[in-house]
């Protein structure tokens, strides 16, 4: 009986650390403007969100480069 319960309860509390360890708590929007926000960034609002983008790199390149990534949704700031 002892040791169905440990075969049970030893891979929950494992899991359990295991997610705990992957946890980071939101970082204010202002903290991240601050590491991240600098010139040349600008910031447009889009649909009710508030966008940061930088425009960068030669003007005579002939093919432009977007890069897109994340909508920031577990940052409520």
């Amino acid at each position: 009986m002892k040791k169905r319960l440990l075969y049970i309860l030893v891979p929950i509390v494992l899991l359990l650390a295991g997610l705990l360890s992957f946890y980071q708590p939101n970082i204010p929007v202002e903290t991240l403007k601050a590491k991240y926000g600098q010139a040349p960034s600008q910031y447009l609002s889009l649909q009710g969100m508030e966008v940061h983008f930088r425009d960068e790199g030669s003007r005579e390149d002939s093919i432009p480069m977007v890069l897109l990534h994340g909508t920031s949704s577990k940052n409520t700031g």
